[in-house]
């Protein structure tokens, strides 16, 4: 297997189902700029995990149009913990190569296979890893996007070019972040399996959300260099901010752990960290 679509879910968000639709829309997508072309070619290098902590379950049927993908439900997990559980999920993972997706994020067109030939051809470089960028969307394309995915036939491409019309102009982007000027990448990224494990998977100590993300985009600059950016993006699905995100002093903690970490140049992880579930 090229590829590890990994998910983590919290409380299973009502647009889960739209984020299954769509990518699984984008593997029938052709692609003219990209040198593969072959839809049953493309799915046969990819898988998904996900990763839910909700309370209950999810239905097997929600996932049938991913059917190569795998579900994991971890009811005993305390306390939401995305760092702990990417790291699990990427246990579950017999791939070259591991990308971490946020379960509120939709592809552009395009994006599986423009992906795809960028890891087939850097298959043996263990330095490889690809930032993916992606955009806010606001409320009204949200529901817009996530009702089309609701349809037993969405016209996506039309949905695409009617209710994402000018969306690079008209929504935020979230930028790659600097380190010495230099990118290092955001929260969406991929990079060889072996490559995560060795540098000791996403810090656990950053708990809820915040930080995570870019200690660990930081902690492989330091030792690889800046990463690919693809040039097909997401699209973040609007939400309201959960309320961990919103608590300051967490906030804080989380920030001054960032920056001790800095001050020692983002050194790899011991492998106790790596995997533990509470």
């Amino acid at each position: 297997m090229l590829n590890t679509f990994c998910i983590p879910v919290r409380n299973r968000p009502k647009n889960l189902k739209a984020f299954i639709n769509f990518w699984a829309n984008n593997f029938e997508t052709k692609d003219d700029e990209c040198i593969l072309s072959s839809g049953d070619y493309i799915k046969s290098q990819h898988n998904f995990i996900f990763a839910d902590t909700s309370d209950e379950p999810a239905d097997n049927k929600l996932f049938k149009p991913l059917p190569f993908s795998e579900y994991y439900w971890w009811k005993d997990i305390k306390t939401w913990n995305k760092s702990k559980l990417m790291n699990f999920a990427s246990m579950q993972c017999d791939s070259n190569f591991i990308t971490f997706l946020d379960v509120d994020c939709v592809p552009e067109v395009g994006f599986i296979h423009n992906l795809t030939d960028k890891l087939i051809k850097n298959k043996d470089n263990i330095n490889y890893k690809v930032s993916h960028n992606y955009r806010f969307l606001d409320n009204n394309v949200s529901m817009r996007l996530t009702q089309e995915a609701e349809k037993q036939t969405p016209k996506y491409d039309e949905l695409f070019k009617s209710a994402l019309k000018n969306v690079k102009e008209k929504f935020f982007r979230i930028q790659s972040p600097l380190y010495d000027g230099k990118k290092v990448g955001t929260a969406q990224f991929t990079m060889q399996l072996k490559t995560f494990f060795d540098l000791g998977g996403m810090d656990q100590r950053f708990t809820n959300y915040a930080c995570e993300d870019y200690e660990m985009a930081f902690r492989y600059y330091t030792l690889f260099g800046e990463p690919v950016i693809n040039d097909k993006e997401t699209y973040h699905l609007f939400h309201e901010p959960t309320p961990d995100s919103k608590d300051e002093n967490e906030v804080a903690k989380k920030w001054k752990l960032f920056e001790e970490l800095k001050r020692n140049n983002f050194p790899i992880l011991h492998q106790s960290n790596f995997g533990i579930i509470d």
